[in-house]
């Protein structure tokens, strides 16, 4: 029957898109759907800001980042950034939105959190990462709403966190 083989097709391609999520980390998508993550997470966060404000409650962004340790230059094992993927959604709280934003750094919006607790939840994200993924090395950079007044504010300040992290050696959290 014609019309079941592609109905079959369908479904396959569907599950190759989908196949890296479940439903604890929903917005964490690869390869082909980074792109369109990273579009997602930018409109989120303006979204949530804009929350944040009316309601008189932080919002903090954790960028992380991980760094082949070696030769490599760039870590493209898709096994390890699926890995990264689930440990940071399972150990960033239960109404945190996760996502894979670009290459090998993941986001996490962080509604109703103070600095502190962003820098709590980041410090288990990176004890985790360097238990459990040994061949690479975390690095985290923070930024919140309490030092921005636009979503791009608060990733300018999260990437150049992240950026100072790096070059700190990476296994380091820092807040921008």
């Amino acid at each position: 029957d014609p019309y079941s083989s592609g109905a079959v097709n369908a479904i396959r391609m569907f599950e190759d898109t989908f196949k890296y999520t479940d439903s604890r980390i929903g917005k964490i998508l690869y390869k082909t759907e980074v792109a369109v993550k990273d579009r997602e997470m930018k409109e989120d966060l303006e979204k949530e800001l804009d929350r944040a404000k009316r309601s008189k409650s932080n919002l903090a962004l954790t960028l992380i980042e991980l760094s082949a340790i070696g030769e490599e230059q760039e870590l493209d094992d898709d096994e390890v950034l699926r890995t990264a993927g689930n440990i940071i959604a399972e150990t960033a709280r239960s109404y945190d939105i996760t996502y894979r934003f670009k290459g090998d750094i993941f986001g996490v919006l962080m509604p109703h959190c103070p600095e502190e607790g962003a820098k709590n939840t980041a410090q288990r994200i990176l004890e985790k990462l360097k238990a459990e993924i040994t061949i690479a090395k975390p690095s985290i950079g923070i930024s919140t709403s309490q030092n921005a007044f636009t979503g791009r504010d608060i990733l300018r300040l999260a990437e150049r966190a992240l950026y100072v992290a790096q070059h700190r050696g990476g296994d380091a959290i820092v807040i921008g």
